[in-house]
C-alpha cells in the first residue's frame, strides 16, 4: 500500500471521530448558560478527544518519515505515540463522563415566577372568592 493510499485511509477512517468531536463542541457552546459545568467538562472533553484524533494522524504520517530519517525503529516510535494518545483518550472520556453525571445545578431564582409560602414573613392570604347565590 503506498504512502498517499495510507494516508488517505487513515483520514477516512478517523473522519467520523472529528466530526462528532466538532459537533460535540458546538453543542457544549449551545448548551454553556443552561449547564455551564456541564457544557465546560463536556467542551473541554471534546476538545481533548479532537486533539487527541488529529495529533495522532499528524503525529502517525510524521513519525514514519522521522524514523526513516533518523534511524529510529518505526515500532518503537508508534509505540510511544500509542501510550500518549491513550492517555490523552483517557483523559478526554473521563472529561465527558463527568459531563454526564455532574449533578444538575439548582434552578436560579430568575426562572420562572415568584411563589411565597405560607410560612415566609410576611404572608397574607389571598382574598376569598366572591359567593354566589
Amino acid at each position: 500500500m503506498s504512502a498517499s493510499v495510507f494516508d488517505n485511509l487513515i483520514l477516512l477512517i478517523q473522519g467520523p471521530a472529528i466530526l462528532v468531536c466538532i459537533v460535540a463542541l458546538v453543542l457544549s457552546l449551545v448548551r454553556w448558560r443552561r449547564h455551564p459545568t456541564r457544557s465546560a467538562l463536556a467542551f473541554a472533553g471534546s476538545l481533548v478527544l479532537l486533539a487527541d484524533t488529529a495529533g495522532g494522524i499528524a503525529s502517525g504520517l510524521w513519525v514514519r518519515d522521522f524514523a526513516r530519517w533518523r534511524g529510529i525503529s518505526v515500532v518503537h516510535a508508534f509505540v510511544m505515540i500509542s501510550i500518549m494518545n491513550e492517555v490523552l483518550r483517557t483523559v478526554g472520556l473521563s472529561l465527558l463522563v463527568a459531563a454526564i453525571f455532574k449533578s444538575r445545578e439548582p434552578a436560579t431564582p430568575e426562572m420562572g415566577f415568584p411563589v411565597r409560602m405560607s410560612d415566609a414573613p410576611g404572608y397574607r392570604p389571598p382574598p376569598a372568592p366572591p359567593r354566589y347565590r
